[in-house]
């Protein structure tokens, strides 16, 4: 008789199955490198887009900040002055009357301004150990409605009547209503 041979069949337990360890040295390196690309073309973007920008504190002389806050407060004073009686005031009157900038009050810890009257503006001189500086107190000719227009620079030249409040050549820097740097004219 011959034998007959049965099929096996598998055994159903448990299967072996090899796992390698995970080398993550790779998946890090490709990871941080995707971060680093983003964070440098997010500050390229950025920096493109936006450019940097002076900052009012930046410009305006430290010396100055005083005067000049004081001088557009001033303004408005002068704006309603104006309004009211409907002529420009006086330096004289403004001085009499307290205003700061021009009138220097013996609680105040500032240099005393030197202060001018032109026809179309107030002028002031601050002469400091490190500069010269000027600043000026603008309004429009007889009827032009204001706004008033304050503005500063730096000067080589002590401020004369013969002058005035002409700027030919000269470059001043406006203060916005915020009082902020507005900008700077640069007469030709």
């Amino acid at each position: 008789m011959t034998a007959v041979r049965e099929p096996v069949e598998p055994s159903h337990g448990p299967r072996m199955e090899t796992v390698h360890p995970w080398r993550t040295d790779a998946e890090d390196r490709a990871v941080f490198g995707g971060v680093a690309a983003l964070a440098l073309v997010s500050a390229l973007l950025f920096l493109g887009l936006y450019p940097a920008m002076d900052s009012p504190d930046e410009r305006v002389p430290a010396r100055l900040r005083a005067d000049l806050t004081a001088l557009a407060v001033a303004a408005e004073e002068v704006s309603l002055l104006r309004e009211l009686e409907g002529v420009e005031p006086s330096l004289d009157r403004l001085v009499a009357q307290g205003v700061a900038p021009f009138a220097v009050t013996s609680g105040t810890a500032r240099t005393p301004v030197q202060w001018l009257a032109f026809e179309q503006c107030f002028m002031g001189q601050l002469q400091t150990t490190e500069a010269t500086y000027l600043m000026r107190l603008e309004w429009p000719a007889a009827g032009g409605a204001p706004p008033y227009r304050v503005s500063w620079r730096q000067s080589r030249e002590l401020i004369t009547r013969a002058r005035g409040c002409d700027t030919d050549g000269e470059t001043w820097h406006y203060l916005g209503s915020d009082g902020a740097i507005g900008g700077s004219d640069h007469a030709h």
